[in-house]
C-alpha cells in the first residue's frame, strides 16, 4: 500500500511484517522488499 503524505513523502505499508518477516530498503531510486 502506497500513500502520498506530502510532496516529498510517501508512506509504504508493507503488510503483516511480524508473520512474514519482511522490511523495505529504499536507495533513493528503488524500493526493495527484503526478508529476515
Amino acid at each position: 500500500l502506497e500513500i502520498p503524505i506530502s510532496e516529498n513523502s510517501i508512506y509504504f505499508n508493507l503488510g503483516e511484517w511480524i508473520k512474514h518477516n519482511t522490511y523495505a530498503v529504499f536507495d533513493g531510486e528503488k524500493l526493495e522488499l527484503k526478508k529476515y
